[in-house]
């Protein structure tokens, strides 16, 4: 199929392999996806036309981005990184993720299952949502283990027998600071003004969580001698105050690289608060604990915390820990959370690529193309010129060491690495094409089928 797929992402090691194995499905019936950052991908675009534009989230501020691809006959296509979280009372979450008056754009919404499509129905009419799941949920099907084989036996080889331990308090321990992400909040027009409150309101609660949390890491530290703890922030939480508990302790260690499936699968265990990798976990059939010495209600992410073990205390997070070898003997997940985890997260009994490949193959076919203008020679020029600069940019702040949360968490666009894991995806899935892969700038490659 002629048109060309963007799709950009934002944090490698928790989307990369996803999108590339979401890539590995789509190149069987088209012919170009150009893969990168944000900002780059989102150049690209506004200099072509008659693309399908893959989102990750929707923003009230880019509703000018949305109507010029239109206007360039693209297809919007949104899949919410977000968009499995889910609270006791969902509304401000819905309806701050799938904002009305940007959701106008969206062709079609690939929604993580049943349950949040529903909530989407209750605020606003639409036939364009889809239930798939998430790509990066696939990963954790036993036939993928093969794409993290090498990783996961050099993550053993480095860490031994350990306990993966992620946190996601990005609210009250930001990388950027408190001040600058409370402004962020403030200016921000996509939550709405209920889901504002309850994001301040959780940041309030996670400080004492955070506390709660860096004692108890210690506390295992130094109850279990012969285990290893392994941290694992959240991409926009501040490394400080945990790369002093590993200086403090030399069987704790503080890492984010790599896909956190390679992780959870060379891991012992995974304890978490409310994450979503508690559910990764549960999906991989790993030992899962919730350490949840506090809770509230309203910004609690709850099922991650029914398919865990709960430990409410210290007594019960050590007991949960000395049970890994039998966790099955504590723990089990019941038939009615069990059900009420399938409709929330497609992925439990169904793989996503598959069904997002076929439905933006028919979805396509249905839109119809606008007349492509040709780009004069100065528009050109200064495409090159945007390109040129970027990367210029991205070099000179390497030279100087200026750091970068956006840089740290995009990571490093290597060709080879995205030839040798496409190559598998593909071999695993029995797919028989080749690819060409370009580049374009530092942060954005092209992969054009052969």
């Amino acid at each position: 199929m002629s048109r060309t797929i963007y799709i950009p992402y934002e944090t490698k090691n928790r989307e990369f392999d996803g999108k590339l194995l979401l890539i590995s499905y789509l190149l069987r019936t088209f012919n170009k996806v150009l893969l990168g950052s944000r900002k780059d991908v989102k150049r690209e675009a506004l200099n072509n036309y008659n693309g399908i534009y893959v989102l990750k989230s929707l923003a009230h501020s880019e509703l000018d981005f949305y109507k010029t691809l239109k206007k360039r006959g693209f297809v919007i296509i949104l899949i919410h990184a977000e968009g499995g979280i889910h609270y006791k009372d969902n509304t401000e979450n819905i309806l701050s993720a799938f904002n009305k008056e940007a959701m106008q754009y969206i062709d079609y919404n690939f929604v993580f299952g049943k349950t949040i499509l529903e909530s989407i129905h209750k605020f606003m009419s639409t036939d364009r949502s889809f239930i798939s799941g998430e790509p990066r949920f696939d990963l954790l099907k036993p036939r993928y283990r093969e794409i993290f084989k090498q990783d996961i036996e050099s993550i053993k080889s480095q860490f031994g027998k350990f306990v993966l331990v992620n946190t996601n308090f990005g609210l009250a321990n930001p990388f950027v600071g408190l001040t600058q992400l409370i402004a962020y909040y403030e200016k921000d027009n996509t939550l709405t003004e209920n889901a504002k409150k309850l994001h301040f309101e959780k940041l309030e609660f996670q400080k004492e969580i955070v506390e709660n949390y860096r004692d108890a890491i210690a506390k295992c530290a130094d109850e279990f001698k012969d285990l290893n703890f392994v941290i694992r922030p959240h991409p926009s939480e501040s490394f400080k105050i945990y790369d002093e508990l590993a200086q403090n302790h030399d069987n704790v260690f503080v890492s984010s690289k790599g896909n956190v499936v390679q992780w959870i699968l060379a891991s012992e265990a995974v304890i978490h608060y409310d994450c979503t990798t508690g559910m990764e976990a549960a999906l991989a059939k790993k030992p899962v604990i919730s350490y949840i010495p506090k809770v509230n209600q309203s910004v609690l992410a709850w099922l991650p915390v029914e398919l865990s073990y709960k430990a409410r205390n210290w007594e019960e997070l050590k007991h949960s820990i000395q049970q890994i070898p039998v966790f099955e003997s504590i723990h089990s997940i019941d038939n009615e959370v069990h059900t009420i985890w399938k409709d929330l997260i497609n992925n439990v009994e169904q793989e996503s690529c598959p069904i997002i490949m076929k439905e933006i193959a028919n979805l396509a076919d249905t839109f119809q193309m606008v007349k492509a203008q040709k780009s004069s020679l100065k528009k050109q020029i200064q495409l090159q010129y945007l390109r040129k600069r970027t990367d210029l940019k991205i070099f000179v702040d390497g030279i100087k060491g200026r750091k970068s949360i956006t840089r740290d968490k995009f990571g490093v666009l290597s060709i080879p690495e995205v030839k040798q894991k496409l190559s598998l995806m593909n071999q695993l899935n029995g797919f028989d094409y080749s690819v060409k892969v370009k580049r374009i700038t530092k942060d954005v490659i092209s992969l054009e089928k052969k």
